[in-house]
């Protein structure tokens, strides 16, 4: 598992990945509380919703063998949408 360069270092944040596994793994490091301390909320939301977590599979199906740019940007934009519902403003403090 290397650390991802491209992506945000801070004292309380990094990002991994292992391209070699299959399916190619990535993982997210945060300190608890802190200001990217957010991604377990996804987790919690996609598991809860079968509605959120098949908008979400449909979209990566969409993407497949397509630009890794746009599917960043589609997955962005959904998770923006995702951060604006009721089920995930409920895990804010």
């Amino acid at each position: 598992m290397i650390e991802i360069d491209e992506s945000v270092k801070t004292a309380t944040f990094r990002a991994f990945k292992d391209d070699t596994s299959d399916p190619p793994l990535g993982v997210q490091l945060t300190v608890i509380d802190s200001e990217f301390d957010f991604f377990w909320k996804f987790r919690e939301v996609l598991l809860a919703n079968n509605k959120y977590r098949d908008a979400y599979d449909k979209l990566k199906k969409e993407y497949e063998a397509k630009s890794m740019d746009a599917y960043r940007e589609a997955k962005n934009i959904f998770f923006q949408r995702l951060m604006e519902t009721h089920e995930f403003k409920k895990y804010d403090k």
